[in-house]
């Protein structure tokens, strides 16, 4: 079994897709589709 580390976006990353949530009006999970990241993660 082979293990897997998580993957770790940088502050810049976060900023910027934080940003495009906020300011797009499409819905968190559009968002974050086009992100490749799940929509959890923007709504933490």
């Amino acid at each position: 079994m082979q293990i897997t580390s998580r993957k770790q976006y940088s502050d810049e990353f976060k900023r910027k897709a934080v940003q495009q949530s906020l300011n797009s009006p499409d819905t968190v999970k559009l968002v974050a589709e086009s992100l490749n990241i799940h929509p959890s993660l923007l709504t933490k």
